[in-house]
């Protein structure tokens, strides 16, 4: 049985000019204090108080000074000089489709972006643009170290100004790094933070509750699990976030059948099923491991029945359809569906791995040892790795 990603999407952060100068201002520290800065200026000191408030707008002389007196151009005062790459990076961000030669320039652009920014905002949004570019490219250590740095610069600009998004954005992203390399040092604090200040939004609190989860299942604590999954569910519930819920319900149908309770967990993939009619891989993955605890519940002709009525959505999920193909084994008692998975060059390793081992199990209890040794060897040939068998399980 398995969990779903519950994951966050947020909108871009707007800085004003005001506030920019503002953050590096503060990032230089007390030798850029309003008195001691507007001294080195010879600018009045209220004129530069009421600029970097956002009370009186800037000319372009005073702009001119101030970038000067910052050490910045004003094309990088105002991130003109930087507006293509950025541009660039986030094209590839939300592209529906991504090479891996579009990543790694986007991986360059994003690296420079990090090395010039100024300020914790900036700062902030580039190691997010950077730590995405590398989770794309499964790259989830470097991800989660840039995710870690933005959290940085968003604690000190929520601090500062109030603001969250930064707050927001890396600690979901943060999460879902966590979570996905299975190590959790460090995930208390950021927990306490999220609860601090995001503490009225369901949302957030779903993500906190999910962390939570994922945390204790990593552990060992399948009770404290469950009832974290419970109560992410309760947040999610909030958000009225239909294909959010259905995920979380799908998490709660795991914990339950890792508890033996089969029965309740198939009454909630159920109804996961239905909420999640509108979303094809959710609901492929509920499919999934709806057809999975019925097989437990040794209702094979219900299993197959689920299969086959929900066949056409399996083609665009080539993982997903293996999995359920090798069930669909299991519910036929008939092993060419799992062998046809074997031989699929377009399903991943593991999964093909794992069809060799269920049809290893299926010929030993026919008493078929020439076929256990050749799926023995052919998963270790795939695996291209003795410990083949520790693979997630299905």
């Amino acid at each position: 049985m398995s969990t779903v990603e519950n994951t966050s999407v947020a909108n871009e952060v707007k800085m004003t000019l005001h506030r920019r100068i503002a953050e590096i201002m503060q990032e230089k520290g007390d030798s850029f204090s309003i008195r001691a800065f507007s001294s080195r200026l010879g600018m009045s000191r209220e004129t530069l108080r009421l600029i970097v408030a956002g009370e009186r707008p800037v000319t372009q002389l005073e702009l001119e000074r101030i970038a000067t007196g910052l050490g910045l151009s004003v094309e990088r005062l105002k991130k003109m000089d930087t507006l293509y790459k950025e541009q660039e990076v986030d094209l590839v961000l939300h592209a529906t489709k991504r090479t891996k030669v579009m990543l790694m320039r986007a991986l360059d652009f994003a690296k420079e972006l990090v090395a010039v920014s100024r300020g914790g905002t900036e700062r902030g949004s580039n190691l997010l643009r950077l730590g995405r570019i590398q989770y794309f490219l499964q790259q989830y250590d470097e991800a989660h170290h840039s995710f870690q740095s933005a959290l940085k610069y968003a604690e000190i600009v929520n601090e500062q100004f109030g603001e969250t998004y930064l707050l927001h954005r890396s600690t979901g992203l943060l999460m879902l790094t966590h979570t996905i390399r299975k190590e959790y040092s460090n995930v208390e604090h950021m927990i306490q933070l999220m609860e601090t200040v995001f503490h009225l939004n369901p949302e957030k609190m779903g993500y906190v509750y999910y962390t939570r989860m994922k945390w204790n299942e990593h552990k060992g604590n399948i009770r404290l699990a469950k009832e974290n999954a419970y109560t992410a569910l309760d947040w999610f519930k909030q958000t009225c976030d239909m294909e959010q819920i259905g995920k979380a319900m799908i998490n709660v149908a795991h914990f339950e059948y890792c508890t033996k309770n089969y029965e309740e967990s198939a009454r909630v993939l159920n109804s996961a099923i239905k909420i999640l009619e509108p979303f094809d891989f959710s609901l492929l993955f509920a499919v999934k491991e709806y057809t999975k605890t019925l097989l437990r519940l040794g209702d094979s002709v219900a299993a197959i029945k689920f299969i086959e009525e929900y066949s056409y959505l399996a083609n665009d999920y080539p993982d997903l359809r293996g999995k359920i193909q090798i069930m669909y084994t299991h519910a036929k008692n008939d092993p060419q569906y799992a062998a046809r998975i074997s031989e699929d060059p377009s399903i991943s390793a593991g999964v093909r791995s794992l069809a060799c081992k269920n049809l290893m199990q299926f010929f030993s209890l026919k008493d078929d040892a020439s076929s256990v040794m050749f799926y023995y060897k052919k998963g270790r040939m795939i695996s291209n790795k003795s410990e083949f068998f520790d693979e997630e399980e299905i």
